[in-house]
């Protein structure tokens, strides 16, 4: 090969280089993480006078999944148990030692942002890219756990040169309940929790031509009668005057607290912006005028990320350099023809 022609092929490979590598510490992050603790479901009969009397769990299923995808990889892991309430390994196949219900942690990405089983502390924002996700079931009151339910989750990613990512933890519980009462139409079911939320939604990115980063959060009870149709929705939003939602004559909810909004979304597409929400505090809520009948409780709890990024074009200077280069290669080739 011509000497001349090796230094400029050279050169061109240099110019590519030093438009793509060693790029400026770049970060698209997303977080979302929620715990409830200490959650109770009390029904009371003779017009909410006799507590925990009048209703009986037939049944239980708690279904809990995390996924994750990062620049076209994607996983997905699933977890639950099911039932009667009681022992776990007895009348349920929750497991015997906590945690009764987990779905295995997911990690996809740098490993120095991997998550373990069960451990939900922030990875980022940092210097990684990586998406993980999980979820858990530590104590159930429908297992005899004392104190209530606890439930933990989170889902995370983190971009820094590649393109898309995002994460998602997800636990659902469905409960069938029939209610016999002595009053009929003049009963209550009471829902009493704690609850911490986190969510961050921040890009600081100055190296892409566009980008996007959404954190989301959505907790959500619903007491339906399972020939009737009349049901109660208890979406708990910061505020006791909105978060219920009543289909039906007979019914009424009354929130008695309502800490914060566990139904909140946080996202931007400004680089060099953050947007977050956090919070702590208690909730509770009284669905009454119950009648007899077959009823079933669903508790959706969802914690999601998703990221966006779209690489910056060469900037001017390193496309006149590599068109320079070009044309000198070009060059080279006509006068070794001639």
């Amino acid at each position: 090969m011509n000497t001349k022609l090796s230094v400029l092929t050279g050169a061109v490979a240099a110019t590519l280089a030093l438009g793509m590598a060693n790029p400026a510490a770049a970060s698209v992050y997303g977080r979302s993480y929620l715990d409830i603790d200490s959650l109770e479901i009390h029904i009371s009969d003779d017009g909410g006078i006799t507590p925990d009397t009048g209703g009986t769990v037939d049944n239980f299923n708690f279904a809990l999944t995390n996924t994750v995808n990062l620049n076209g990889a994607a996983a997905i892991s699933i977890g639950g148990c099911s039932g009667t309430p009681g022992a776990p390994g007895v009348t349920n196949n929750c497991s015997a030692v906590a945690p009764r219900a987990n779905a295995a942690v997911l990690n996809l990405g740098d490993a120095a942002a991997t998550r373990a089983e069960n451990t939900f502390d922030f990875k980022g924002p940092g210097l990684n890219e990586y998406a993980n996700s999980d979820s858990v079931i530590f104590a159930s009151q429908l297992t005899g756990d004392v104190g209530g339910s606890n439930t933990e989750q989170i889902a995370e990613s983190e971009l820094q040169t590649g393109v898309s990512a995002g994460s998602s933890a997800e636990i659902i519980s469905t409960t069938g309940f029939t209610f016999q009462f002595t009053v009929d139409g003049a009963n209550t079911l009471t829902i009493d929790f704690d609850a911490m939320l986190d969510i961050l939604a921040r890009i600081d990115d100055p190296t892409a031509a566009a980008a996007s980063a959404q954190s989301n959060v959505r907790v959500s009870f619903r007491l339906e009668n399972d020939d009737t149709g009349d049901s109660v929705t208890w979406n708990p939003n910061g505020d006791t005057a909105t978060g219920c939602t009543v289909g039906g004559l007979l019914l009424s909810c009354l929130e008695v607290t309502d800490g914060f909004d566990l139904n909140s979304d946080a996202g931007t597409t400004t680089d060099g912006t953050s947007v977050g929400r956090s919070g702590s505090g208690s909730f509770s809520a009284v669905i009454s005028g119950l009648f007899n009948g077959n009823w079933t409780l669903t508790l959706d709890g969802l914690t999601s990320t998703a990221l966006s990024r779209t690489p910056a074009v060469p900037e001017p200077a390193s496309l006149a350099l590599l068109g320079i280069g070009l044309a000198g290669l070009a060059g080279a080739r006509r006068r070794r023809k001639a």
